[in-house]
């Protein structure tokens, strides 16, 4: 499922109020993740929680000595 057809879902007036929450936290969901599809095949090989700093650049790192 995609978002175009959770949009489409969720103009239907005969949804009730417990499809309609699941739907718009789904929505809510994929929006803010970035996600496009809620499909388990997807090959998505970006790894969003990867570190990409460096403990050694940090100001609080023991190696980097403040020199006065």
């Amino acid at each position: 499922m995609n978002k175009q057809d959770i949009i489409k879902k969720l103009a239907n007036p005969r949804l009730d109020d417990y499809e309609r929450e699941s739907l718009g936290q789904l929505l809510h969901y994929m929006n803010a993740e970035g996600v496009n599809n809620t499909s388990s095949n997807n090959n998505n090989t970006n790894n969003s929680h990867k570190r990409t700093s460096d403990k050694r650049t940090s100001s609080n790192y023991k190696g980097n000595k403040h020199t006065r």
